[in-house]
């Protein structure tokens, strides 16, 4: 098992994600571009995980009402886990069939530590509704706006990170999307017990 990063490592990574996020494309150049890299970049999942409850907890959701957390915090720590292995595993069959594999290890690098700026964008979104008491209206729009952005800095990593040309990079942020939202539509099956 690959050891954690160093804090050194993460506030790097972090940097990283943070320039692209920014459209820096020189954020690229913080990644590791080895296997080590690889495998510590999924470590952001467990460095993101108290800013992705306290979203849970912040953002009303009818659903996780219902249902006793018994039921939910199993559902959620099962979909959360997948939501971060499902899409390097079809990106690594893509990459290598459009012949830029060799590019897998960056963009996934990039990709795994673009969730920090995301999940902080998110939080921003929801500690604002929350202390403001925003209308629902007021918080799904700039959640509209929110998601636009975090869709085209997925664009903008592929991009930088893989060379891609934009129509292949819209298709692969499009599948990404699509990967995302049937995992969410799963959990929310099986947190109701509808399966």
């Amino acid at each position: 098992m690959q050891s954690p990063p160093s804090l050194v490592e993460v506030q790097v990574n972090l940097i990283g994600a943070w320039r692209l996020f920014r459209r820096d494309p020189s954020g690229i150049n913080l990644f590791g571009q080895d296997e080590a890299a690889f495998w510590k970049s999924f470590w952001c999942a467990v460095i993101i995980a108290p800013a992705y409850i306290a979203l849970l907890v912040l953002i009303p959701d009818q659903l996780r009402t219902q249902v006793s957390l018994v039921r939910v915090v199993p559902v959620e720590i099962i979909s959360y886990a997948i939501g971060w292995v499902a899409w390097p595993l079809i990106a690594y069959t893509l990459l290598g069939v459009m012949g830029v594999r060799d590019r897998y290890i960056p963009y996934i690098v990039a990709y795994n530590w673009s969730s920090g700026p995301q999940v902080l964008m998110l939080l921003g979104i929801a500690l604002v509704s929350a202390a403001f008491n925003l209308p629902m209206d007021a918080f799904l729009m700039m959640n509209l706006f929110a998601m636009i952005w975090l869709l085209a800095y997925h664009g903008y990593i592929i991009r930088v990170a893989t060379g891609l040309d934009i129509g292949v990079v819209f298709l692969m942020v499009l599948g990404e999307a699509v990967l995302s939202y049937m995992v969410n539509f799963a959990r929310d099956v099986v947190t109701l017990g509808l399966f």
